[in-house]
């Protein structure tokens, strides 16, 4: 997962120049880490990853814009996190765009898969089960897990739970925003993710390890 420090940011979309104080650091990293562990324990799978958008792009609406790895496990896990993905590639995407939800057990099939993270990393994705990720009425990002352990499909069930964690997620965002003093404006708030990072803490499910780079 990317580091307290890389994820802190998520709370400063814009920082007001005049604002001075400390904002309290939230561990973000340990919370978002746990969320993805228990999503794996319901739901085994080989790879899982979650998505959050650029807010700096979504606060300036520019045209181009990027979900970032911010958390991930899987044997190529080192390869993503801190990737950005355009928002209009790949089944992240579409599940971004809809604010929905998506299983896909043939992913190669699949007119919306973006096999680029596959050739960056080797990895061979299957199968994918995809939850966007909500604060308030606004999406801010997706968690993925893909390729079940069994070799089986994705279930609507197992969907159904996915997208519990989701809101877990949401829930654990919208802690760290509330955090701030009350008299810190909203648009001081808002999610930063920087992917220029010093370290990358991520678990890598083939080693059973934690790595840095």
């Amino acid at each position: 997962c990317l580091s307290t420090e890389q994820l802190s940011p998520i709370l400063e979309r814009k920082r007001i120049a005049s604002d001075l104080r400390i904002i309290p650091r939230i561990p973000l990293d340990a919370l978002l880490i746990d969320i993805l562990d228990k999503a794996n324990e319901f739901v085994p799978s080989s790879a899982g990853s979650i998505l959050l958008d650029d807010p700096i792009q979504k606060f300036e609406e520019t045209a181009l814009r990027d979900l970032i790895f911010v958390c991930c496990f899987g044997p190529s896990a080192a390869g993503v996190l801190g990737l950005r993905v355009p928002i209009d590639r790949g089944i992240v995407g579409a599940v971004y765009h809809t604010g929905g939800s998506q299983i896909t057990n043939d992913a190669y099939e699949a007119p919306e898969f973006d096999a680029d993270c596959d050739r960056r990393t080797g990895y061979c994705t299957r199968s994918v089960l995809c939850v966007a990720i909500r604060i308030g009425n606004s999406v801010c990002g997706v968690i993925e897990l893909m390729n079940k352990s069994d070799g089986t499909e994705y279930r609507d069930s197992e969907r159904e739970l996915l997208e519990i964690f989701a809101q877990y997620i949401s829930s654990t965002i919208q802690n760290a925003l509330d955090a701030y003093p009350a008299n810190v404006p909203m648009a001081a708030r808002k999610i930063q993710i920087r992917t220029a990072a010093d370290s990358i803490s991520v678990r890598d499910e083939g080693e059973g390890m934690t790595m840095e780079r």
